[in-house]
């Protein structure tokens, strides 16, 4: 969580955040990212913004075809 918090911290710093407040927010991201530990009772995971990432893709692929189905078939209703 440490390496998270102080990555986001370089960033900021790199786009020209005053340093205080680039630390204080990674405090508030720790903050946020511990909550999550505690709210789920799942251990930390660094990489979850990809694995939902790949979930969220997945579910899109499912859903759009479908819809792209249901407007095909509303279109040519209408003709």
């Amino acid at each position: 969580m440490l390496l998270v918090a102080r990555r986001a911290a370089q960033r900021l710093k790199a786009k020209g955040m005053l340093p205080k407040a680039s630390i204080f927010a990674a405090m508030h991201k720790l903050t946020h990212l511990i909550y999550g530990v505690l709210k789920t009772r799942q251990p930390f995971d660094a990489d979850w913004p990809k694995k939902a990432t790949e979930v969220i893709e997945t579910a899109v692929s499912v859903v759009v075809p479908a819809k792209i189905n249901a407007l095909a078939l509303d279109f040519q209703d209408g003709i």
